[in-house]
């Protein structure tokens, strides 16, 4: 019984999003895709992210998504785990994919994306089922919440384990020391991609940040094993 998880990071370079459009792929681009893949329930879990290599045309988002996909093949999937991936990431990967089949890109991609859901478990439903007593409607159970609720570890990511030039980090005006994912999505996944435009793949603090946003992607998809196996046991 093998479990693929999934975990995208996008920007919004060209429109920023307000709450009511979270659902609209017009506002996101594709930085990356955090993938796990777990054999059967208790063994190792594999994870990669892959990252884009190119600017924002379609043709960057094509290949990566025929990685993603490329990452699955030969996989046993017999369920595929995301955290509001109803609400968010399985609907910006099937709009995606539909856009590069109809630039002429990819051959089937939404198809093939479409497979990768076909068992689709998102784990925000049971969460706020379970815990609908601890929500105000309409509040979303948050990831971190739902992890603490159960008693999962999770792994937080920090600013000072990342050797990113100091006034690069003041000039972004985030003042946590902790990473969140609006982090990325308004800030660091659109210097990422421009960073890559500029050439500077070889700089430290572009190396840096790719390392923090693999590791805090990385970090959203490993306790989602852990996530659904104490949702699937009676409460």
């Amino acid at each position: 019984m093998g479990s693929l998880a999934i975990d995208i990071e996008t920007a919004s370079p060209f429109r920023e999003p307000q709450h009511e459009d979270f659902e609209n792929t017009d506002y996101f681009e594709l930085v990356a895709v955090a993938l796990g893949y777990q054999s059967s329930p208790g063994d190792e879990v594999e994870t990669s992210v892959l990252f884009r290599e190119g600017g924002w045309e379609t043709e960057s988002t094509a290949t990566l998504l025929e990685r993603v996909i490329e990452w699955c093949d030969g996989k046993e999937i017999d369920r595929t785990l995301t955290y509001n991936g109803s609400g968010f990431d399985a609907i910006h990967l099937r709009n995606w994919a539909s856009d590069v089949d109809e630039h002429g890109l990819g051959s089937d991609t939404r198809e093939r994306i479409d497979r990768l859901f076909s068992n689709h478990v998102d784990l925000s439903v049971p969460v706020g089922e379970r815990y609908a007593d601890q929500l105000d409607y309409p509040d979303f159970p948050k990831f971190e919440d739902a992890c603490s609720w159960e008693d999962i570890e999770t792994t937080p990511t920090y600013y000072s384990d990342y050797d990113i030039d100091e006034g690069i980090l003041e000039n972004s005006e985030i003042d946590d020391n902790q990473v969140e994912g609006w982090h990325i999505g308004t800030t660091w996944g659109e210097r990422y991609v421009q960073w890559i435009e500029a050439g500077l793949q070889e700089q430290k603090s572009f190396i840096e940040l790719q390392r923090l946003i693999e590791d805090y992607a990385t970090a959203d998809v490993r306790p989602l094993y852990e996530l659904h196996t104490a949702l699937s046991q009676e409460a």
